[in-house]
């Protein structure tokens, strides 16, 4: 999955450690910022927290053992801010499967 095309930026780098846990969370904020429906306010915190969860630069580096902890954090604070919208998207995402 690719998160910025002209970037080649790669999400699945990422899908390990307690963010695994959270994985359909961090999907969903990336099918957000995707849809043309979803309020400025949520797009701008959902990228602001991808864009953490990829950066090499965290408040606890990511190299070292329980380094993803800070970037779980960051993701479920915005979730918890914007969660209606993110559950709309996993509900639509779910109905779509079956």
């Amino acid at each position: 999955m690719i998160l910025f095309k002209h970037d080649r930026v790669d999400l699945e780098k990422v899908k390990k450690g307690p963010v695994k846990e959270i994985w359909d969370r961090v999907i969903a904020l990336y099918d957000l910022i995707k849809d043309s429906n979803a309020s400025k306010v949520a797009k701008v915190l959902a990228i602001t927290a991808l864009i953490y969860l990829l950066s090499p630069v965290d408040l606890v580096p990511d190299f070292i053992p329980g380094g993803f902890i800070d970037d779980v954090g960051v993701i479920l604070s915005v979730i918890a801010s914007i969660g209606v919208e993110i559950e709309k998207y996993l509900k639509k995402k779910n109905n779509s499967l079956k």
